[in-house]
């Protein structure tokens, strides 16, 4: 059991009880900054859901997670942010320790939370743990009632050593390896998602009280990564899939989907209902107990006005994508769907969910990269970047010390291409848009790449912005979501270092940008 969850249920004054059983291997200290543990503990907890919550009580368990974690107050978002840079810079000089560093504000996350219940209060949502396995950040959600959508057992087990409770959890791979549902059905783990006969085999095998979700196809054309060449069962195979159920003895409780992540076509979430009230009305048909429960996954944009300083509209191709649809516009989108395809006088007990990741992570990380060196591109010479320098416009090449091995595997497997601004400019600019970021100095381009040997860890291209030095930093806001969640070492680079603030602030915006 982790240093952090024994000191937070010591905190919070939660009995702990047994311990599921892991290898020797996977038990061992939190150390503030790590990702995740591979601990199992759990704890009785009285958090629940976000309706049942006790404002006073959560409140004293984030105290108790911040005080563990070193997680540090802060005014604002940018006021706090400044200065654990500042102070890491000043650290870093010191004992020249030059890893890039992420500051993690979870004041930004609570106030997607609550931005969240206000605007879809009769969808519970799961956060998407492979978003962000952050502890800190579980530890975070959880204390505040929040419930999560995990992939694998060490997601499970992640989540469990928050001490919240296993029917908090949704087991959301529609594929799982026997050896994960048998982990499942020991921890207590019932609810989660097929949409195959094989599975529906290995589920009653391995795992025979589960309660489960039939994973529906839907039109994710609308977004910018679609996942149905993966997952998803066709509408035509619903009551074959329905009928084995009954025949295995296995609870099917509800149907799920998802439409894609980076929606951008709100409507396509009234479809997916409506596809969902059509196996409702198909089960009913084949003689089925009533189904209770529709998850409409995730897919739902992150970028918040107080964090956001850039719209960005990049594809892994480099095609340029429409707009994603803003939260509240995917909101309403949801909210009406759900009144016209189940009004609640004819479903009163039924219970919605969704599966957001990028929504509670895209804003929680800001990262700040060190130029370890840098050479000039002469108009004559032969370098291999498009486009050379001239007499009106400077072009150098930077070497960082993170890169797509790294934070910034994101632009390889997430389709997300950040982009920096200079230290001053990050901090100074108040209006959050990159055409008003002023500077006087002379034009100049940068191509960015990150601090190992292969040519293809490649940040950025001919981005304009101010001729930098070495050891100067650039920042990249927006960085939370499926960053470091993949990071490696490769070729002997460190990972960036972690620091965490909670500040203070207005319920944020929507801010409408072309990635989020």
């Amino acid at each position: 059991m982790s240093r952090f969850v024994r000191a937070i249920a010591k905190k919070t004054m939660r009995p702990l009880s047994r311990t599921i059983v892991t290898a020797p291997s996977a038990r061992r200290s939190w150390i503030p900054g790590q990702s995740h543990s591979n601990a199992v503990p759990r704890k009785e907890s009285s958090l629940r859901s976000g309706s049942e919550l006790n404002i006073a009580t959560a409140a004293s368990h984030l105290s108790a997670v911040d005080q563990e974690a070193g997680v540090v107050p802060a005014v604002s978002h940018k006021s706090g942010v400044k200065r654990e840079f500042e102070q890491w810079v000043a650290f870093s000089e010191k004992e020249f320790d030059e890893r890039a560093i992420f500051v993690k504000d979870l004041g930004v996350v609570d106030r997607q939370l609550q931005r969240w219940r206000r605007t879809l209060p009769d969808v519970t949502p799961f956060y998407a743990v492979k978003c962000s396995p952050d502890q800190v950040l579980i530890a975070s959600l959880a204390m505040q009632g929040t419930n999560f959508d995990c992939a694998s057992r060490k997601e499970i087990e992640l989540v469990l050593s928050t001490g919240a409770q296993p029917e908090r959890i949704v087991f959301a791979n529609p594929v799982k390896s026997v050896g994960d549902l048998r982990f499942a059905s020991r921890a207590g783990i019932r609810m989660m998602t097929f949409d195959n006969e094989e599975e529906l085999d290995k589920i009653a095998a391995h795992c025979p009280k589960a309660k489960l979700l039939l994973r529906l196809l839907p039109d994710d054309t609308g977004s910018r990564l679609p996942f149905g060449t993966k997952f998803g069962a066709s509408f035509e195979l619903t009551p074959r899939l329905m009928g084995r159920c009954t025949e295995l003895g296995l609870q099917l409780i509800g149907v799920s989907f998802h439409v894609g992540s980076g929606c951008y076509d709100a409507t396509k979430f009234t479809d997916a209902i409506k596809l969902c009230r059509d196996a409702f009305d198909t089960a009913a048909s084949i003689g089925l107990p009533p189904l209770t429960m529709v998850d409409i996954g995730g897919g739902f944009p992150g970028s918040t006005s107080e964090t956001t300083t850039r719209a960005i509209a990049s594809t892994v191709t480099g095609v340029e994508t429409p707009d994603e649809a803003s939260f509240e516009e995917l909101a309403h989108e949801v909210r009406n769907a759900f009144d016209r395809f189940f009004p609640s006088s004819d479903f009163p007990d039924l219970r919605r969910i969704a599966e957001p990741g990028r929504y509670f992570g895209h804003a929680f990380g800001t990262l700040f990269l060190r130029v370890q060196g840098r050479r000039l591109v002469e108009s004559n010479s032969d370098d291999s970047v498009e486009g050379k320098g001239t007499d009106e416009c400077k072009r150098f090449l930077y070497y960082m010390n993170d890169g797509v091995y790294g934070s910034f595997n994101c632009k390889l497997y997430d389709a997300y291409h950040p982009l920096p601004v200079s230290v001053e400019d990050y901090f100074n600019n108040c209006s959050n848009e990159l055409d008003e970021l002023v500077t006087d100095a002379p034009p100049s381009e940068g191509t960015f790449f990150g601090p190992t040997c292969d040519s293809l860890d490649k940040l950025v291209e001919n981005h304009p912005i101010r001729e930098l030095q070495v050891g100067e930093y650039v920042a990249f806001d927006d960085m939370g979501a499926y960053t470091n969640a993949a990071a490696t070492e490769f070729n002997g680079c460190r990972l960036a270092v972690t620091r965490y603030i909670r500040s203070l602030g207005p319920v944020p915006t929507a801010n409408h940008s072309k990635h989020n």
